[in-house]
């Protein structure tokens, strides 16, 4: 198995270097014993299972689920009815395999829930993967790609369907000392019929916090840092994030779309993060005092 340099066992909310002891992931897991399955198999015919119940199926990807670089893939557990979707974690992405036991614990109803990890012998490519299993996502995303336009929210729902959802997961993921560092609109799902829909926000333990994100959802600084130095940054880095999904759906624009990094970069250096969000507009409904609150471009 690869080893797992640089793997970050969250303890206290901060990330500790432990890339000089090269951890491989069944030995970083150890800190999780309770929440991490160490029994999988892969059978002659095909068949992939996390302990007894789960089975993993490599001939039904999902691409359209797949988050943050993993590789998607239906799942059954039968201990339940319903989907589960499991998602299998690339090493050089740093799983946060030592946050897996705090946020099985979380109970949230707008949080994706876990349903068990294990490493599995994969395989297709002959390798182990970490693999995370999830209940099956019900709803749309946000966006459905970086160059879409995201889904509508109406303007009398945005505080009660995305704003208040969101901000009780991070309640609860900080009441564990983690930071969520994943909050996008490709991350989120829609969900419940019109006029009493919400979001459930999707995983953040593929990788390390903030690893994979694109820039427009970091402060100018963060946003040109490296991703292995940036840190695993604070609850302010996921509420501006938020802020950034907020606008896009306030304005129905994708900000991504039509700008390099560089270009949005300099908009946020020299015009400031607000008026990018915002595009210099009066939103409705309190939320441009919100945005003005999170959007905060002092590190």
């Amino acid at each position: 198995m690869e080893s797992e340099r640089g793997v970050t066992p969250e303890t206290g909310g901060k990330d500790t270097d432990t890339s000089a002891a090269s951890p491989r992931l069944g030995m970083g897991a150890r800190a999780d014993l309770g929440h991490y399955s160490m029994s999988a198999t892969s059978s002659a015919d095909g068949r992939v299972m996390i302990g007894q119940d789960i089975e993993i199926f490599p001939g039904k990807p999902r691409p359209d689920l797949a988050s943050f670089d993993t590789t998607a893939y239906e799942a059954e557990d039968r201990r339940q009815t319903g989907g589960q979707l499991a998602l299998l974690c690339r090493n050089s992405r740093v799983p946060r395999v030592t946050a897996i036991g705090s946020y099985k614990n979380i109970r949230n109803p707008h949080l994706l829930r876990l349903v068990e990890a294990g490493i599995v012998d994969w395989k297709p490519e002959g390798r182990q993967r970490l693999c995370l299993v999830f209940d099956m996502p019900t709803g749309k995303k946000l966006l459905p790609s970086r160059d879409a336009k995201p889904l509508h929210i109406t303007e009398d729902r945005i505080v009660e369907a995305l704003i208040i959802p969101v901000l009780s997961v991070l309640t609860d993921l900080r009441h564990v000392s983690l930071v969520h560092g994943g909050i996008t609109l490709e991350n989120m799902f829609l969900t419940g019929a019109e006029k009493a829909e919400s979001v459930v926000v999707g995983e953040c333990l593929s990788t390390s916090a903030s690893y994979r994100l694109h820039p427009i959802y970091e402060t100018a600084e963060r946003g040109m840092a490296n991703a292995a130095g940036k840190g695993p940054g604070t609850i302010k880095d996921d509420l501006y994030a938020l802020g950034m999904c907020v606008a896009m759906i306030a304005r129905r624009q994708n900000l991504m779309e039509g700008r390099t990094v560089q270009q949005m970069i300099m908009e946020k250096i020299e015009s400031g993060s607000y008026v990018l969000a915002s595009g210099g507009e009066r939103l409705p409904g309190g939320i441009s005092d919100f945005l003005r609150g999170v959007l905060n471009d002092d590190e």
